[in-house]
């Protein structure tokens, strides 16, 4: 299994963080794993005095104390110690999403991973697809709360998790309350090496007197004049390691006797393995003074008190609590040298257990699942709705029912099913397809049908049309999402050209994919062309399903944002009926552009001519949609927004292009066309003659197409909407939970200057 960890690793001048890192890889390839540390770069924080604070100020303190040249030698001395480390390329941003499909499984920690003030989507495995192994090892949280606005952040992120552990005891009940799973207590990656192995690395100190070690994070001048008195009265050298963390503190400018910079990780071991005593404010500090059985004092550090919960755990786990001087009554030069005097005894037997206990909390979450006989469905958002379990049962004993929700859901008939795991092994989410394509080879155009007609009645540039008719022209057939007579979507197949047309326009409804897996399986094996279309949940399903590619199969997803509930889009038709005094419904279309591709309405044609046209933006169907109260559980931990996709071509309305490639935006619909396969490209080059394309930057483009990797985050009130339709008309649950967008002069103006610039570049 090839296992991939994400943590302060990168660029990181951190002793501890880099041992941790270092630690953890070990352990996890001692368990028979491969393992790298991710290298995720984080984005600069934006801000001009942001940037004044963190660097030119930074910049100026080096300067003044002379520490420039000097701390440039302790990061070159950093960079070849993480070169030792296993690692990956380097991932910037979003650029994280790109390393999906690399892993099997995903840690997250140790260290400070999930600090309120340094958490992001990265440390929290966002990017990671919800069907692979997901866990957090030794993830410190290093505070006493999380803030009510991130905590469903938190909750949304742990949801997929298949196991969470932390280091620090009172993060426990703060995690557990966020996670719908147990959540373990486990030593921090450092503790599970033996002292033996970590000197087995260790570089020579070079210190050949007695001394007294110091490794201060925080500013306290108090703490080092006690180190002072300390070291005088003991007639003891002090050999300290300034400004650290790359910052010029000027309480360390005439502190200690020895001051060291070019010191590697694992020359830090030595030195504190030699020192007669170590005083610390740090974690790690205090960890390797414990593994080492050496004195030390630890202070709590100024500005810092939730992280001493962390170093009271850790006391506690060796029976050193009396060595952390966290109080005033224990900063004293009297209280320090009365210890110094004693013995200390360490409990390593409790450090044996706990060791024990946490390799085996990674050994027990870092093996491939043992695989259900039946599909069950015990955690929905994981499942799609994909229906490819239904298509394969060889005896006909699953059906897809509807949940509270309008969602259909598979259940197995117990007294049929032979338990032949024919179910399982075709669920898209239990076993994800692995791919070999790579992100370089994506091609992306902006595109649109040069036939004006279908332009117009198409979602966005009529692409999908062209590629249609080019299956069917060449004797094949074409599936896709259609209305029925009620309005419900479901999957159908066309042969025919004139058929085409229900197939046209955005359907923002999910659709039921029933049994045309199966029929497309049986076009294919009598050698038709097949064109299967659909989410990308439901392409990833149908190669499951098949478990095969076909040469003369193509498939064509789209960027997906999620899939509303059909028990929602049915309660909002009622709505529309009713206040349109209609008994029928004759047409709907999600996507009318009569008012321009930007501002597209949603169009209702009912019996007696009578019609509804709404923008969008006011639309109360679409505003729920949008605002991410309808859609499907799974939509919010999708395992199919990758960049990297299993279908030959995905297609898209191109927002954005008025920034990326201005000159193609005509307001009438430009499609996205990132061309993923070989088929793909030869599929996309044969319809070149009917449409207008310009080639463009894939990164770009799907920069304001982020719903191509990053699922959509569920509405704090999603449940209380989808449980009132139930009994309230739709638009007055829509009014209770929506928000109605206030329309400021400002806005106004900024929108019709938008549409007279618009107009003048055309």
């Amino acid at each position: 299994m090839k296992v991939g960890i994400v943590t302060h690793y990168y660029h990181s001048e951190n002793y501890g963080g880099n041992l941790q890192a270092y630690a953890l890889c070990r352990v996890v390839q001692g368990l028979g794993h491969e393992v790298e540390q991710i290298s995720y770069k984080r984005p600069k924080a934006k801000g001009f005095l942001r940037f004044v604070k963190r660097n030119l100020l930074k910049a100026k303190d080096n300067i003044r104390f002379c520490t420039a040249r000097n701390l440039k030698k302790r990061r070159n001395a950093f960079l070849s110690f993480n070169d030792s480390i296993p690692h990956s390329e380097v991932y910037e941003g979003d650029a994280i999403y790109d390393c999906g499909s690399r892993y099997d499984a995903f840690i997250t920690g140790s260290d400070q991973v999930w600090h309120p003030y340094a958490v992001c989507d990265a440390y929290l495995l966002k990017f990671a697809p919800p069907n692979k192994i997901k866990l957090s090892y030794a993830a410190s949280v290093a505070k006493d709360s999380i803030g009510d606005n991130l905590k469903r952040r938190y909750a949304s992120a742990l949801a997929t998790y298949n196991a969470v552990s932390v280091r620090e005891e009172n993060a426990v009940p703060l995690i557990q309350e966020l996670c719908k799973q147990s959540v373990e207590l486990t030593l921090d990656p450092t503790l599970l090496l033996t002292k033996e192995n970590w000197l087995e690395i260790a570089e020579p100190s070079g210190i050949d007197q007695k001394y007294a070690f110091c490794y201060f994070l925080g500013d306290s001048a108090e703490q080092r004049r006690l180190v002072e008195a300390f070291a005088k009265k003991n007639n003891l050298k002090i050999v300290t390691l300034p400004h650290l963390l790359g910052k010029a503190r000027r309480v360390d400018n005439r502190f200690g006797d020895i001051k060291l910079y070019d010191v590697t990780p694992k020359r830090l071991l030595s030195l504190i393995n030699d020192a007669e005593v170590v005083f610390t404010d740090s974690f790690h500090a205090t960890v390797f003074s414990c593994l080492f059985e050496k004195k030390f004092f630890v202070f709590h550090r100024a500005h810092h008190g939730s992280m001493s919960s962390r170093i009271y755990t850790l006391c506690e786990l060796f029976g050193t609590q009396k060595h952390f001087c966290d109080t005033g009554d224990k900063l004293s030069l009297t209280y320090v040298d009365s210890l110094f005097t004693k013995d200390m005894s360490f409990d390593t037997q409790r450090l044996i257990s706990q060791r024990e206990k946490s390799i085996k909390f990674l050994m027990d979450n870092l093996k491939e699942p043992k695989l259900p006989k039946k599909i069950e469905i015990n955690e929905p958002s994981l499942c799609s709705g994909c229906h490819a379990c239904f298509n394969a049962c060889p005896k006909s004993c699953i059906s897809m029912l509807e949940d509270g929700e309008g969602f259909l859901y598979p259940t197995v008939d117990s007294e049929k099913c032979v338990l032949c795991g024919a179910c399982v092994s075709v669920c898209p989410v239990i076993n994800p397809i692995k791919t070999d394509r790579r992100l370089d080879d994506v091609i992306a155009y902006g595109a649109y049908n040069k036939d004006e007609k279908i332009r117009e009645k198409s979602s966005s540039g009529g692409i999908f049309t062209l590629l249609a008719e080019k299956i069917i022209n060449e004797g094949g057939v074409v599936y896709g999402a259609a209305f029925n007579s009620d309005f419900s979507v479901s999957h159908q197949m066309a042969q025919d050209i004139d058929e085409l047309a229900k197939f046209r326009g955005s359907k923002y409804v999910q659709s039921t994919v029933g049994t045309t897996y199966a029929d497309a399986k049986k076009q294919l094996e009598q050698g038709r062309k097949v064109l299967f279309t659909g989410t990308p949940c439901q392409i990833g399903g149908l190669y499951a399903y098949l478990k095969k590619d076909y040469d003369n199969l193509y498939t064509q997803d789209i960027i997906c944002h999620g899939v509303p509930s059909p028990k929602a889009w049915q309660s909002y038709l009622e709505q529309r009926k009713k206040n349109a005094d209609a008994d029928t419904l004759s047409s709907a279309c999600f996507k009318d552009k009569s008012t321009g591709w930007k501002t597209y309405s949603i169009a209702l044609e009912f019996d007696g001519d009578k019609r509804y046209a709404q923008r969008a933006s006011s639309d109360p169907m679409m505003r729920a949609f949008i605002a991410n109260l309808c859609l499907r559980p799974s939509c919010h931990s999708c395992a199919f927004k990758t960049k990297v996709r299993q279908s030959d071509i995905t297609l898209a309305d191109y927002w954005g292009a008025d920034k990326i490639i201005p000159k193609w935006d005509d307001d009438k619909g430009l499609s996205l066309v990132i061309v993923n396969s070989n088929k793909g490209k030869k599929l996309f080059d044969a319809i070149k003659n009917g449409i207008e394309y310009i080639p463009t930057d894939f990164g770009k483009a799907i920069s304001y197409n982020s719903c191509m990797y990053k699922s959509s985050l569920a509405s704090p009130v999603r449940d209380n909407f989808m449980r009132d339709i139930d009994e309230y008309q739709f638009d007055k649950v829509a009014e209770k939970y929506l928000v109605t967008p206030k329309k400021t002069l400002k806005r106004r103006l900024k929108n019709i200057i938008k549409k007279m610039l618009r107009r003048l570049t055309r």
